[in-house]
């Protein structure tokens, strides 16, 4: 009886010590897994794209603007902004659903310049590491992607990329992977008054600029304002980011984004900061979307909305670059009506419209 308690005890033991090292064994393999998985997907980028929309339309984060005098009034009262891509955060909730498949019927599809040119004006937020860029070598000028890092892959297909220091967090990797090379473009922070973006108060951005962006300017770089909202904060924000500077901030172009149903609010609004600021500007995100709660955007409307932004993008001679949101396949909370790429990652008809 002793010998077969014996023998019992040691068969727990061999089957706990199994058990025990399975346990350790599968976590490994899962990480490993991920790890290339995410490595293949350019990781920093997609973390970045599954945080670009906090969206909560009925929170009324985001505060409608007062329209500017040539607006009409509805655009007024549905102007609105929403935060933009922070690292740390989760991913938003989906919006009301829509079919992205209708932009292929929705309008033809232009062909690109038959000059062979690139519009130069084109550009837009990239999230997707180097993935799929090839594809979009012919429309797309100049591209960032939230961050300091900029895919491998750009410079051989003829795009510009701009290192973007999101916020103070990006600090140690700004200095390390930017400071100690010769970029065209950088570009400052992304939504500081916003809480759920970079947040920060303008003498704090205006301390980080002039540590950090403002020197790369000797080194022959354009440099891009911070980019506010089109919440009435943020027009107040980058004021008092200007006179804080005490015009030793040395910014080319003042970056702005924009979320409304009316192309007519945009273009108002973008008038209104061009009289305001007297600077060329760069538009780094928009989209026929509505974060005030109301019926977002229909096929019709953002076509409509592409047609006339687009015209007075391109005829504006204030307006340097245009960024509409968004080339992805998960809009992250921004209705996916908007979306600029096709499932194979390619250009859609409503990318090719914006930029050919």
């Amino acid at each position: 009886m002793a010998v077969c308690s014996r023998l019992l005890s040691l068969f727990s033991l061999s089957f706990f010590a199994v058990f025990i090292c399975s346990l350790q064994a599968g976590p490994v393999a899962a990480l490993s897994v991920d790890h290339a998985a995410r490595a293949l997907s350019h990781p920093a980028h997609d973390a970045l794209a599954k945080r670009k929309r906090s969206t909560n339309s009925t929170s009324k984060r985001c505060k409608p603007r007062p329209a500017p005098s040539s607006a009409t009034s509805s655009s007024a009262s549905s102007a609105s902004s929403s935060p933009a891509p922070s690292p740390s955060s989760a991913q938003a909730p989906a919006p009301a659903p829509s079919s992205t498949a209708q932009h292929s019927s929705a309008a033809p599809a232009p062909s690109p310049s038959s000059s062979g040119t690139k519009n130069h004006k084109a550009g837009a937020g990239w999230a997707n590491g180097e993935q799929w860029l090839d594809q979009w070598k012919d429309l797309l000028d100049t591209i960032y992607t939230w961050g300091p890092s900029c895919p491998s892959n750009a410079q051989s297909l003829g795009i510009t990329c701009c290192p973007m220091l999101w916020g103070w967090n990006q600090v140690s990797q700004w200095q390390s992977e930017v400071m100690n090379s010769n970029p065209s473009c950088v570009m400052g922070p992304n939504e500081p008054e916003i809480p759920g973006q970079s947040n920060m108060d303008p003498g704090s951005a205006v301390a980080l600029w002039n540590q950090n962006i403002r020197p790369m300017k000797a080194k022959g770089a354009m440099l891009i304002s911070p980019a506010t909202t089109s919440d009435p904060g943020g027009k107040k924000w980058m004021q008092q980011f200007f006179q804080i500077c005490g015009g030793t901030c040395d910014a080319n172009v003042f970056a702005v984004h924009y979320y409304d149903v009316s192309a007519d609010g945009m273009i108002a609004f973008l008038n209104d900061l061009h009289a305001t600021f007297h600077m060329q500007i760069w538009a780094t995100e928009f989209a026929c979307q509505n974060f005030n709660g109301g019926p977002q955007c229909s096929m019709s409307d953002v076509w409509n909305f592409q047609n006339k932004i687009t015209n007075f993008m391109k005829s504006a001679n204030f307006i340097d670059k245009y960024m509409p949101f968004g080339a992805m396949q998960n809009m992250q909370g921004v209705n996916p009506d908007n979306s600029l790429m096709n499932p194979n990652g390619g250009p859609n008809d409503l990318a090719r419209a914006y930029f050919s």
